[in-house]
Parts: structure tokens; sequence; C-alpha cells
């Protein structure tokens, strides 16, 4: 069962994968995160993240204020008094180092905790808060490295609870995996290296710290430039601030990517005596104000109050997601696996992730998707053993109003009435548990936001050091009157975001396949793709738009040799889609119009019928123009195409493939069309609105790469980019028909009675200064013919194939995931669902 090597060995996080340095890595990081980052005072975060107290003390109330103040007054005076903390400030001089100041919280962790168990006698400490030294944190996934400058840890006790989610007692944590049976393993299975203890001790972290004394004292210069003091106090300050803000997030990702069980990880940083308290989940980044520990001491005494007595689920461990190493007589050394519960049943993945990329980023669905196989119990002994068939499951963070899939399919399902669902099932997945996760008899969701908080701004990235004798030379040139605005560099401009709250879903599908990332054949691929078209029009006669059609969710059954359309978290009705919906998908294989938010084919007042084959010019006429576009059925048709397109550039027939070639271009015309972002590029709009150049410039690339002369049996699969004229057609005739004002009308008030969703997002419209509810075809307008169209053509080509006929490919991209193996094929299980890490 168990792979040679670890699991999660195959993959590695997607900074490394494409080839970033380690500051490359972290400003991509920085730049995720700042558009997610929120800001409150130190009680509110308290009062939102970290509200309980040891023995269930509440903050905000009389009885933990008064708690508090008894440990502080329980504090030893030669340790802390009305100055501060002794120790920190004796360490400060000019020659003192970070280790040297901030090594004494350590200290004083224990001195907090010993005199909490004065005041209360019953409070347990079972967390210590320690300096990580040289030692660097070594993960599961290769990635780069990272040194905390401190983590906290749990004692000898409670290690357990952080490394495997129960105590040894209750589950089993390392085990033995031969053939069907599973038990504890025996000493010779457990031996560990030191690359598995650093890995353990990774797991255990339960908090990061990052530090830094102020560098514009003493000996520590980064900017050897002549500055008044206050200046290059206040500059070199900021920079500080940056770094330890860029190291932090670059470990809570790491850690949070790793680890599947954690639900998100507190952190602190420090600039001299001023500290901030962080909170990383999967809703949204909080950091407190800065406020000097000095001054204000309660607020670190209570910080560490919470560390120190806190139990894993509370920092942030999910106790429904148990960390196992697993032996077995493949393996010299334990692998790692994660033991999920999904109503009340256990699963045991198998080898690495087949999906975690979106786990990378931390306010995202952090999609992970996993090989399992089900942890059954004999009747007679109660003997675990592993289930023969293997599942697929799938653990995401939706918005808390999302609909689970299983209900979005049922509903996709009883639209369509009986017969038309009973042909349409073997077109999507077959799903055996859809959960909301659950523990503590609560939902698991991401936390709320604060009562108040304002949008948060991460420092400016660090320069380099020419770029900081510039900046300086040229503020040195400045009036004195500017020096003291800015303590810290302004924030640089930032997209206004909603921040939503996210609840913890999981599921088990009984379909194992491959995605279009795998597929080995040219013939699976054009039978997939005939098959998600298929599905597509069974949501099309429901109501249904998919709204996220992409190289991952397009899947290969393997068994059931068709193709299967997934995930369907994203999709709706079509008349239920909101003005203040965000974006959904992949960027490469999104619909230009949508991309572009708007209209591409309505006719102008100069032309009563739009030339599919020129970009619309002129005034157009009343009505859809005045409404903001809606993703409507024909958008995720075209997903298809460009899903088709992406593998034209990505792949060629063996039969033609040639390692002396040059692909540089087919790689250079792949990168314009892919290569974007949710809002496009000027390349995919080219293929709508530059007469044929658009669509045939591109056979022309991608010809010479299959066969270069006409070849009956391939010039199909590079001819099949011409299918972008039929969409064209398709668009042009949905939104050549006149709207009359009257309509536009009408379909803006029907739209303003939705209810309290649509008015909610009505209300956030107006506050961006667009106040435009979306416009809504006519549904008879969405013909079936453009789908048939795309149909017939993959049909003819598998035919001109031939039935049972093969047209191997050859990856080009080196950077996506290996091929692993058709071993499961002559199993039940089938194959692999998985998505591509980077679809650019």
């Amino acid at each position: 069962m168990a792979s040679k090597d670890t699991p999660r060995k195959a993959r590695s996080a997607p900074g490394t994968s494409a080839g970033l340095t380690q500051y490359q890595t972290r400003q991509m990081l920085r730049d995720s995160i700042d558009n997610h980052l929120i800001q409150c005072t130190v009680e509110v975060w308290f009062q939102t993240y970290a509200v309980t107290l040891p023995n269930g003390r509440r903050f905000g109330t009389s009885e933990t204020s008064s708690f508090v103040e008894d440990v502080k007054a329980a504090i030893d005076r030669s340790i802390l008094d009305e100055s501060g903390w002794k120790a920190m400030q004796a360490a400060k001089g000019d020659s003192a180092t970070e280790a040297v100041i901030y090594g004494n919280l350590v200290n004083i962790a224990i001195v907090v905790g010993k005199a909490a168990k004065q005041v209360d006698p019953t409070i347990a400490v079972s967390n210590e808060l320690k300096e990580s030294g040289s030692q660097t944190t070594i993960h599961e996934t290769p990635s780069f490295f990272f040194r905390t400058d401190f983590r906290l840890l749990p004692d000898e006790p409670n290690l357990a609870a952080f490394l495997y989610g129960s105590v040894v007692t209750e589950a089993l944590t390392v085990i033995y995996v031969k053939r069907e049976s599973l038990r504890a393993a025996t000493q010779e299975n457990t031996a560990t290296s030191k690359r598995q203890q650093l890995m353990r001790l990774a797991a255990a972290s339960g908090v990061i710290g990052e530090v830094k004394r102020n560098s514009g004292v003493g000996p520590k210069q980064d900017v050897r430039v002549t500055l008044s003091p206050h200046r290059q106090v206040a500059w070199l300050i900021a920079i500080d601030m940056g770094q330890n803000e860029s190291k932090t997030i670059s470990a809570a990702t790491a850690i949070m990517y790793n680890d599947p069980r954690r639900r998100h990880i507190y952190a602190f940083t420090a600039e001299d005596s001023k500290f901030r308290f962080w909170i990383f989940n999967r809703g949204h980044v909080c950091c407190s104000e800065p406020f000097d520990i000095h001054e204000k001491p309660n607020y670190l005494i209570q910080f560490l109050l919470f560390i120190i007595t806190a139990d894993a689920t509370q920092l942030g461990y999910d106790p429904t997601v148990k960390r196992r190493e697993v032996s077995s007589p493949d393996s010299p050394a334990p692998v790692i696996a994660y033991e999920y519960e999904v109503e009340g049943r256990r699963y045991l993945t198998e080898g690495g992730p087949i999906s975690e990329t979106a786990a990378y980023h931390i306010t995202s669905r952090a999609t992970r998707v996993w090989l399992v196989r089900e942890i059954c119990s004999r009747p007679k002994d109660g003997e675990l053993y592993l289930s023969s068939d293997c599942f697929v499951l799938k653990d995401a963070w939706l918005y808390s109003d999302a609909k689970l899939e299983s209900e979005i399919q049922k509903d996709i399902f009883d639209k369509l009435g009986k017969t038309l669902a009973d042909a349409a099932r073997p077109y999507f997945m077959t799903l055996l548990k859809d959960w909301r996760v659950e523990f503590g008899g609560n939902r698991d969701l991401s936390f709320e936001l604060p009562l108040e908080y304002d949008d948060g701004s991460l420092t400016q990235p660090v320069p380099t050091l020419a770029a900081q004798h510039a900046l300086c030379s040229q503020q040195s040139t400045s009036s004195t009157r500017d020096s003291n605005k800015h303590a810290r560099p302004p924030p640089k401009s930032k997209e206004k975001l909603q921040h939503h709250r996210r609840q913890h879903v999981r599921t088990v599908c009984e379909e194992v396949c491959w995605s279009m990332y795998e597929v080995e054949d040219f013939a699976e691929l054009l039978q997939t793709l005939n098959d998600n078209v298929q599905a597509l029009w069974y949501m099309r006669q429901a109501g249904y738009v998919h709204r996220d059609v992409s190289a991952g969710n397009c899947l290969w059954n393997i068994k059931g040799k068709h193709g299967i359309l997934s995930d369907l978290e994203y999709a709706r009705p079509y008349r239920e889609i909101i003005g203040h919906d965000p974006k959904t998908g992949t960027p490469a294989f999104m619909a230009v119009e949508y991309q572009r938010d708007k209209h591409l084919f309505l006719p102008t007042e100069s032309s009563t019928k739009l030339d599919p084959m020129q970009p619309p010019t002129g005034r157009q006429k009343t009505g859809p123009q005045d409404c903001k576009l809606a993703y409507n059925y024909y958008h995720d048709l075209e997903s298809v195409y460009w899903v088709y397109l992406w593998f034209l550039h990505r792949c060629v027939p063996r039969e033609f493939y040639n390692r002396q070639s040059d692909f540089s271009l087919l790689h250079q015309k792949a990168q314009d069309l892919f290569d974007c972002d949710v809002s496009g590029n000027a390349a995919r709009l080219e293929i709508f609105t530059i007469a044929n150049y658009g669509v045939l410039s591109w056979v022309e690339i991608v010809w010479p790469f299959y066969g270069g002369e006409p070849n009956p049996q391939l010039f199909h699969l590079v001819g099949h980019i011409t299918l972008f004229h039929d969409l064209i057609s398709a668009y042009t005739a949905l939104e050549a028909t006149e709207v009359k004002e009257q309509d536009a009308v009408e379909t803006r008030e029907g739209e303003e009675q939705k209810g309290k969703a649509q008015d909610m997002g009505k209300e956030v419209e107006k506050k961006r200064g667009k106040d435009r509810l979306p416009f809504f075809w006519d549904e008879e307008r969405f013909v079936k013919r453009p789908y048939e169209i795309i149909m017939e053509r993959f049909q003819a080509s598998i035919k001109e194939i031939g039935c049972g006929g093969r047209v191997p490919m050859v990856w080009l991209n080196k950077e996506l995931p290996p091929k692993r193996g058709r071993k499961l094929e002559d199993a039940d299980s089938g194959g692999r669902q998985g998505k591509k890490s980077r679809e650019s």
C-alpha cells in the first residue's frame, strides 16, 4: 500500500516548482495575503480569536480582567515592575543580540505559568515557548526550509495529541500495514531518523514567533548613508517590520500547506518592544495593532496564558484529522498518512495528495484531494483492516453560505426529471458522503470578522541596498517638514475585497478518476471533453451554470471509459447569479467575455448585424450594456474550448515528438494565451476580435508539431481550434437580437425582488460605484446546436482514430505532475482524480 518515499514527497510547494527564489516566494505570498489582511485593536483581537483563558474564563469579563491582574501581581518585581520587563530592558545595549534580548521570553512564559498556578492551582500548563535557535523546520513536502525565532511546543504528556491528533492509548499513532490488517507497529518498524524527528517537530509547532531588535540602534546598520537619527531609525524599523511579516507569512503558509490538520495558526511578531499578535485562518488574516510590552504588560501576559494552556484544538488542530506514521513491508521507514473522519467513518490516505495546490494559499478553499481506503473493523475480534476498494476524498473550505455539492447535484437531477436524471448520472461523480465537518457539537467554520476592524496593509517590501541608497539619498534632500510623517513607508494601493467566512466540507466519491493533466492519449482527451459537453447540456436543461470548468474538473473514468464533470461547488441556477459574486474559475480556462466583464457581440448603432470576425465598435443599443454581464451557459462551453487549446500547446503526439525540436515558439504562445489573471489579456481577446487571424494563426503555430504535412489522422486534432468560429457565431446569435429598454427595466425590477442576498449585493455594488445588476438573456436563446457541434467534431475525431485506437501524447512542460503509471487500472479503483498545480 505505502509508497517507498514519503507520501507527499512527489509534490513540492508551488513556489519551488515554479523556480522562484525564497525571496520571490515570500513576495508572492505577501501579495496574496495583503488583500485579505485586516487589523484591529488588541482588545478586539483577544475578544475574537483568543477569547478563552484557563478553566473557561472568557475575555472581556471582570473575572478574567481580575485574573490577569492577579497573575501580574504574583510575578516577582525583579522580573516585572512599573517600568516593564526588567530582563529585557537590561539586555538592551549596542552589543546585545536578538537571542540575548528576546531569549527572556522563554523565561517570561515560564514565570507567567507559575504565577497563574499560584493564583489558581487547578490550571494545567501544557505547552512551552521555546527558541528555535539554528534549527530549521522540515516538512513532509519539499519546500524552502525556514526557521522561526520561536515556536510553541507541547510538553511530553501532550506531544501525542499535537503529533497524531489523539493520545496513544485512544488510537493507533504509528501503525503497521500488511495485506489487509492494521496494527500497532512493533519496535523494528518504528525506527526514526533525524529527518523524521524534525518533521515531528514541525508538526507539533503550535504557535510561531518572529522578532527583530531595533536595527536603528547599535552596530546593526543595513543602510550605510547619513541620515538624521530619527529618520534612520524609522526607516530601519519599517524594514524590520517588513522582514518579520514576510517570514511570518511564509512560515504560516508552509505549516498550513504541509499539515492537513491545521485549521488556523497563531503567531506573534516583535520589533524592539513593539509586539503584534496574528491569526491565520482560511477566511482572512488579522493582526493586532502594535503595542509596547513594557507599557502594557497585561497583553503579553494574557497572550502567554492563552497559548501555554490551550489544547491542540484551540491552537488550530483539526480533531477529525489524525496524523499517522505508517510502516509497511514496502518501506524501510514509516511514511506519513492521514486518517480523516467523515460522518463517523474513517479513511486512511494512500500515497501523496492528488491535488493540494489550492492549500498553499491560506485564504482560499484550500482544497485537498486524496486517494483513500476506508478503515474497517472485523465484527468478531474488532481487528482493523483497510477496504479493498479505493475512494477519493476531498477536503475543502467553501463560503459559509454555499450549498454542498450533493445538494446542488440533487437539485439538478430533480429539475431534470427521472428519465433525464438517470441518463445524466454517469457524467457526474457519485457522492458517497458529503459532510459539513463538525466536532464538539458545532460546525467547523473559519473565524468571524471582528466587530470593529480596519483593512490592514503590509509594510512595503524590503528594498535592495542600492534601492535603499537611492531612496534615502532622495529623502535626505527633501524638507525636514516631511521627516516625521511616516514611521512606516506608505502602503501600496490594494483592491477592496469582501471578507467571507468559510465552512469546512469533506466529500467522499466512489469514482477514482484521472484528471486531464494525467491522460496519456488524445482519444481519452477527446472522449472526456465530449462527455463533459454532454454534462454541461444536462446542466443547461436544469437551468444551472457550472462556473468552474477546467482541466482539473474534467475527469477520465478509466473503469467506465467515459468522462466525468466534477466540482459543482460554484454551480448555480443561471438566474440566481447576483451582481456582487466574485469571479470563479481558473483564469486560463475562463470565458473571455466573463474576464472582460463585458458583452463582446452586441450589435452597434451602425450595424444591425455584427460581423463575428470583427471587434465590436460604436455605441451599443440600450439594454444589456447598461447591466452587469451575468455568467451564462455558453461561458461554460467556451471553457471546454480553452481546455482543448491548452492541451494542443502543452503536449504533442509521441509519433512526432523530437527532443531536438525547438518548442520555444509553442511555449511562448502558450504563455501569451494562458498566463493571465481573472481579467484576461489581449491575446485571448484577439481570438474573438481579429478576423480569421485570431484563430487561424494558432493553427499555423501548432500544426508543425503535429506532423507538419497534412496527415489524415492528425489534421482533425489541430483543426478543432476552428471551433472558436462556431462559438463566435453562437455568441453573435445570442446577442444579436435587439433588446428593448422595457425588457431591461423589467429585468432590473425582477432582480430587485431577489431577497435579502440580492439587496446586500446591491448595497455592496453601490459602495463600489457599480450600481449595476446582472442582465439575463432569455433562456430560450441558449440553444442545443453549439453543444452538438463540438460533440459532433470530437466524435468524428474519435471515429477517425478508430475504436480502441490510441494517439499517445508527450507532455512538453516538465513542471507538470509526473505520470504515476496505471497500476490501479486492473484493480477496482480505476484511476485517480486530480488537478494540475499551475494551469498556465
